[in-house]
Parts: C-alpha cells; structure tokens; sequence
C-alpha cells in the first residue's frame, strides 16, 4: 500500500486490479480516491454499488474553487467490438461545481495528465438521469481505467448509482432492412460484414412497438419462446433472411436482430427494422388482355405517366 499526500489532501491508492467485461460496481475492490486542494470533504465514497462525493455548504467563496475530488475504476478489459460505460446519477447544491467522466490507459494509475474527459457536466440536476458513454474509441487499447473528477467542493455532491461496463466481442449486422410486403408477410434480408466466422443470429418480432428486451450471455433461445411480454423468437439460425408469413392484412410488425457466436456472446445493441403489411385493395393489377384489338398499340406516354391505346 502506497500512501500518497497531494496538494491539502492525502488518500491511499492501492494497486489497481483488473476487471472483465460486463463488469458492475458492487464494491470498493479496486477502486482509488483522491483529493486535491480540499478543505473540508474526504475523498469520495466508493463502498457497495456506486459512488457519492458530499458538499461542503458552508464554505460558499472561501473555498478554493479549484478543489478536485477524483474515483479512479480499476483496469477495465475491453471487448474487441463495442463497448459501453453506463450509470445513473444526480447532482444536488448550488452551481459552481463541475462533474467529469474521463478515461485513461491502464498504466496511467492515478496521473490526471493522462486522462481525457469524454463528458462533462456543469449544472445540477435533481432528478435521476441515465447515461450511456461509447466506451468504443478505445477497444484498440484493450485496458482502460475510468475517472469521475468533481470540482468544487463548494458546489454541489455527486451520487452516481448502476455504474457498469457492457460489451461485446460480436459485431451487428450490416443492413439489416424488410425487402418486400405482401398483403399477408414481411421479408427481411441483411449481411454480416464482419470477418468472423461460425456467426449465428437471433431475430425476435412483436406488434407492440419497440422492443426493449435484450439476449443474456449464454442462454439459447429456441424459435416460438416468448422471451417478453408480446416478444417471440421467429429464427435462430444461420441465414441471412426470413419471411414472416400469414399476418393478414394492416399488420405491423417490430422486428430486432442480434448477431451471437458459439459460446453465445451476443452482438451488444441489436439492429431494427418494422414494416406494416398492406391490404389486397392495394395491389395494382395491369391486366389489359382483351381490351387492345387488332391493329392497335398500347404506347406508355412518359410525359403524363399513362398506358395509351393507339
């Protein structure tokens, strides 16, 4: 353990340890704090789920405003594909605090030189709000660590709760599109651009709406489970296509597609598509047998977009 004094404050650092993908906060292990030119509040609470730097009120002006309290993650390894920080907070007290999300290289411990903030918040907000930061510019990296750095102790506190990293080594599909409609099905096509092999895929359909439910890590889900209220499994498998068949007239339909390999890691997001199937009414026959007689032409006029008889 290495004691480490900085600026008015001082706070242990351990070595940081390394963490997988998906990985959720439900402890301290790992995690480093550290404050600087603080005058009243201690470093940042990280036991159990989440994180809560306090405010010292009472200070108003006199506090050195370039007070910093920092949470350092521990080494996060990447998925090769996506990958995603995503967490819940608040912010509560007066203005004049600023809230930071950055993201250094694993050998950069708790050197603030070689973080880069990737969101940054100056205001408060009462309300709990729900954030998802692209973690993805950085999978070249394969280790990350992840800082939250308030300023301003004066300001306002800061919870952040649900904190995880989410990711995948399975890329989505490329165009991912409904390719015709009949009056009584849905065609839908798309292509795997990736270079991976051996890669299956999951298509789910509902005609309730948007469909929020995602694939877990390791579960198969055979055609016809109803994996969610109104959700069912229509193809699992390895074609790139399906036709959704005997829906009737006016149906619409939601569809979401997720791409997943032999140990059943699934492709992080899921692509979407929806369509509507049409009625027979709408379905324009051009029959005109029996209607030209000898001798005449049917001419199509390409100025007024019409069949001629001459």
């Amino acid at each position: 353990m290495v004691l480490l004094m900085v600026g008015l404050g001082f706070s242990q650092v351990t070595q940081a340890q390394s963490v997988s993908v998906p990985y959720e906060k439900s402890s301290a292990s790992g995690w480093d704090t550290y404050h600087y030119d603080a005058k009243k509040i201690e470093n940042w609470n990280v036991d159990g789920s989440g994180l809560t730097v306090g405010v010292f009120k009472d200070a108003g002006n006199s506090v050195n405003r370039n007070s910093q309290h920092w949470a350092f993650s521990p080494v996060i390894d990447l998925k090769a594909v996506s990958n995603f920080l995503l967490f819940s907070d608040q912010r509560v007290g007066s203005t004049g605090s600023t809230f930071s999300v950055l993201v250094g290289p694993a050998n950069a411990g708790t050197d603030r030189s070689q973080y880069v903030t990737v969101q940054k918040w100056t205001g408060t907000e009462s309300s709990e709000l729900v954030h998802k930061i692209d973690l993805s510019p950085w999978n070249s990296e394969e280790q990350i660590r992840i800082a939250f750095l308030r300023e301003n102790e004066a300001g306002a506190s800061w919870k952040i709760t649900g904190l995880k990293v989410l990711g995948s080594d399975v890329s989505e599909v490329d165009n991912f599109r409904v390719t015709s409609i009949t009056d009584d099905a849905i065609s839908l096509n798309w292509a795997m651009g990736s270079a991976q092999t051996d890669l299956q895929y999951l298509l789910v359909g509902s005609s309730n709406g948007d469909i929020n439910w995602a694939p877990t890590h390791g579960v198969n889900y055979p055609v016809g489970t109803n994996v969610s209220d109104g959700v069912t499994v229509l193809f699992n498998g390895n074609e790139a296509g399906f036709i959704e068949q005997g829906l009737g007239e006016f149906t619409s339909r939601y569809y979401k597609l997720w791409v997943y390999n032999n140990d059943l890691e699934y492709s992080l997001n899921g692509q979407t598509a929806s369509a509507t199937t049409i009625g027979q009414s709408t379905i324009f026959y051009e029959d005109f047998e029996g209607t030209v007689s000898h001798g005449r032409n049917l001419v199509w006029d390409s100025g007024k977009n019409i069949w001629n008889i001459e």
